[in-house]
């Protein structure tokens, strides 16, 4: 046990930032001293004070560093080195351990399973109990300690045990070689940014898509809460199916207010509404609500949406062309779910929490066979089974769109990120033949931006991809050497 505390200690210094092992005075982390989790589950808040965001969550046993120089009202600043997270706890809820000298430091190794799936065991060998079974594409940290075909490792949820290094697949992370510069800053939000407009430009040279098919996209990282791309974020754009999870949030508001009964049977509706996107269980709720105008009345009052636009019913034919909304509302609104303040300030933290989960549930469901999502179904990620997804996507003639969170796998623990992506021919009357062949063109564009946004995402946090990574260099560097800004062009 003890050497197993001493190979854990020694691999969360090794994975300790340089400049938290060398502060210099003032820092906040003169003395870093070990300490492990007491309970089964810990908070990491961003500020102290259990009212603050959580921002990560840490099992028993799990390996932090503090200093109680930072001790705040019981709360003291932390370290988790496997998590690359920094943020507050209750001191009382950690076991510190014996101070010990800082360990040289030494590069990480990081390796995924490579089989379907791959036994943690307690030992070094089938003779040792099983800890859980790790699925394809569990991220791992190799410790120094290997005994006869069998690796020491610790999950990113800081869980520690053995495998057979046999199927794990070690790599080195791929770092994104290019950056935006501070010039650069007016032109292209990010790398990620710059690399989707120099896809999109490079599709309307090849012809592959028109010139008046229009690309309204936000990318932010729900982790950090970085806007990472914002393509016509404030445009309005035919809503389409996509209105139904703004329709699903002022249901949850007049819900928690008790203005509206919850029963099984709207909770039928609720699931085939975001599921199966049933226009008749929309109507019901819609109608439940007081209709459109009323509807539309509760949301601007959340002060959460700028450009919605919620006028009418959605016609028996699915040809709802009036209701509107942008990118960057929808964005705003995937961003508080995960965050679980999706009600609002003048709502409890159970309250807003509650919430959140619910909508997040319907949103995690899947629908018909014959509706593939945007964002996973049909990329090069597609059977990553680590990687979760939350949506809901939208069609109409002359709109395809898809707004969602996509959680991924990663050394540090699982990031998440929110797209939010439509390509829209205003004028749908200039769509010629049959929309279903336009709508299924312009869905494998957004499927290879969804890609893109993969590959930054797993290269931001360390974790092993062979999806997309190539072509996210190509176009981010060919867009960063023109000198004419790509979205004043698209």
């Amino acid at each position: 046990m003890r050497n197993s505390l001493r190979i854990t200690l020694a691999l969360a210094f090794a994975l300790l930032p340089t400049a938290l092992l060398h502060a210099e005075a003032g820092s906040d982390f003169l003395r870093p001293r070990p300490a492990t989790v007491l309970p089964s589950h810990l908070n990491v808040r961003e500020e102290p004070g259990v009212r603050h965001r959580i921002l990560s969550t840490l099992r028993h046993g799990a390996v932090v560093l503090y200093d109680e120089k930072t001790l705040r009202r019981g709360w003291v600043r932390i370290v988790v080195p496997s998590r690359d997270v920094q943020g507050w706890v209750l001191l009382r809820l950690l076991h510190p351990l014996p101070k010990e000298e800082l360990p040289t430091i030494v590069a990480s190794s990081y390796a995924v399973v490579h089989s379907a799936s791959l036994n943690l065991r307690a030992g070094p060998g089938t003779q040792h109990g099983i800890l859980r079974s790790l699925p394809r594409g569990t991220h791992l940290t190799l410790s120094n300690t290997a005994q006869d075909g069998w690796r020491q490792v610790r999950t990113s949820e800081d869980e520690q045990g053995w495998v057979s290094t046999k199927y794990l697949r070690v790599y080195e992370p791929q770092a994104l070689p290019v950056s935006v510069n501070r010039s650069q800053l007016a032109q292209y939000t990010s790398p990620l940014e710059a690399s989707i407009l120099e896809y999109m430009n490079e599709t309307y040279a090849k012809k592959k898509v028109s010139r008046k098919d229009q690309l309204f996209m936000v990318v932010q990282d729900l982790t950090s809460g970085t806007l990472l791309v914002a393509i016509r974020p404030r445009r309005r754009v035919k809503a389409a199916s996509l209105i139904k999870v703004p329709i699903l949030h002022a249901y949850q508001l007049e819900r928690v207010r008790k203005r509206v009964k919850h029963t099984s049977g709207r909770q039928d509706h609720l699931a085939r509404m975001i599921r199966y996107s049933s226009n008749a269980s929309t109507n019901v709720i819609l109608k439940r609500l007081g209709g459109p105008n009323k509807v539309q009345r509760l949301l601007r009052e959340t002060n959460m949406y700028r450009e919605l636009r919620l006028v009418e019913y959605i016609p028996a034919d699915g040809r709802t062309y009036r209701n509107k909304l942008s990118m960057a509302d929808l964005s705003s609104l995937f961003h508080r779910l995960w965050i679980g303040r999706v009600l609002g300030p003048g709502f409890s933290d159970l309250e807003n929490e509650q919430a959140s989960a619910q909508m997040l549930h319907l949103l995690s469901l899947s629908g018909r066979s014959d509706n593939k999502d945007r964002l996973k179904d049909g990329t090069c990620f597609a059977g990553n089974q680590t990687v979760r997804i939350w949506d809901k996507t939208g069609f109409v003639k002359g709109l395809n769109g898809n707004a969602g969170i996509i959680e991924i796998d990663s050394p540090h623990g699982r990031r998440a990120y929110s797209i939010v992506a439509a390509i829209e021919r205003p004028n749908y009357r200039t769509i010629r033949g049959n929309a279903s062949r336009w709508s299924a063109k312009v869905a494998y564009h957004l499927r290879r931006i969804s890609e893109l946004a993969y590959a930054f995402f797993t290269s931001r946090y360390d974790a092993f991809s062979d999806c997309g990574h190539d072509r996210l260099v190509q176009y981010a560097t060919r867009a960063l050497e023109q000198s004419t800004a790509l979205k004043a062009s698209l």
